[in-house]
């Protein structure tokens, strides 16, 4: 799922559709990842897959094979990330991915240390980063009240520094749902500077088209449908992220 979520958000402003390396065995009438890796995630559209459990992917195998005569291999969609069908013969763009080095494989492992940590806290949730987050939407709050509610736990409104994060954070949301992140308006640099409430750097920005929009809407919350960002007025009541750090690996 993280490797899905990572691809996923780096390839999400494409305008076409990317060749994945899944094709639809012929002869085995399997699904085969080009790799080898055994197919223990799957994102089908419902026209390819029809919500049909891992464990029966032969059978779907099958039914698709019935109704194709020609080798199928599989696109992503860089909007819905869903993969669809195709003849393998079409031109598309494509990711690929390579081995790690050494020097790479002793940076994952590090990480892999840092990350190992569960989050000790009932219902935060672990993205494989070294944070916990947690999503409230029922318990809606002010922008202060829901800071506060994060700093009561020794955490704080979510900051969000890169497309990864931004895209496990949102994939956490209901659709209907906007909560509040940990953005807001600092009027004594200028109305167009925002700052994080947890002190981090603003070094990643994901604002809905024409947001930043009002200088009187200090306080920033994420769209549940898109996941961008929008300033708002700071006394308005919604759900809200929470974040906090892994204890440290001993």
């Amino acid at each position: 799922m993280a490797e899905f979520s990572f691809v996923f958000s780096f390839l999400s402003d494409s305008e076409n559709e990317f060749w994945i390396g899944l094709t639809l065995n012929r002869t085995k009438q399997m699904f085969e990842w080009l790799d080898g890796w055994p197919m223990s995630f799957q994102n089908f559209d419902a026209a390819n897959r029809a919500n049909v459990p891992l464990h029966n992917h032969r059978k779907n195998a099958e039914h698709l094979q019935r109704n194709s005569r020609k080798d199928l291999c599989y696109s992503m969609s860089p909007k819905s990330g869903k993969w669809h069908s195709k003849e393998c013969h079409e031109k598309l763009p494509f990711v690929c991915e390579l081995p790690a080095s050494e020097h790479e494989k002793d940076l994952l492992n590090s990480q892999e240390k840092t990350n190992s940590q569960i989050c000790q806290i009932p219902a935060w949730i672990d993205i494989g980063t070294q944070f916990c987050y947690f999503v409230e939407r029922i318990d809606k709050q002010t922008f202060q009240g829901a800071l506060n509610v994060c700093q009561s736990v020794n955490g704080s409104l979510a900051s969000i520094h890169d497309e990864l994060e931004q895209t496990l954070i949102h994939q956490q949301l209901l659709d209907s749902h906007d909560i509040w992140i940990g953005l807001q308006r600092n009027d004594t640099l200028g109305y167009e500077h925002f700052q994080w409430v947890d002190g981090s750097s603003v070094n990643f920005k994901s604002w809905a088209p024409g947001e930043p929009s009002d200088p009187a809407e200090k306080c920033v919350e994420m769209y549940g449908s898109s996941g961008h960002w929008n300033d708002n007025n700071c006394f308005h009541y919604k759900g809200y992220v929470c974040k906090i750090s892994k204890p440290a690996v001993k």
